[in-house]
């Protein structure tokens, strides 16, 4: 019950934010993600949404992390909901 409804609410935040009006932005250089860096958002998403470990797969060539291979979550849109995650932070990275 509670994963249906952190997934619900997940996808609901994306679809909005994908709603918005495209901005013109300039390109961003590329940048190689570390190994520790996806294996933390990896476990982010994991326990975040209630999901097993296994289910959270990043796909670098795409830069985006699938979950139970239906949902795609960009890297960038997970390193941003990360980043606001201080509550996450606080219970499991101390």
């Amino acid at each position: 019950m509670y994963l249906k409804i952190a997934i619900v609410a997940v996808l609901g935040v994306y679809a909005t934010i994908g709603c918005e009006k495209e901005k013109s932005i300039a390109p961003v250089p590329e940048v190689k993600i570390e190994d520790a860096t996806i294996a933390k958002l990896t476990k982010f998403l994991s326990i975040s949404l209630y999901t097993p470990i296994d289910q959270v797969v990043y796909y670098a060539k795409e830069k985006e992390f699938v979950i139970y291979g239906k949902n795609h979550l960009s890297l960038e849109s997970v390193q941003e909901t990360y980043n606001k995650a201080n509550e996450y932070k606080l219970n499991y990275e101390n």
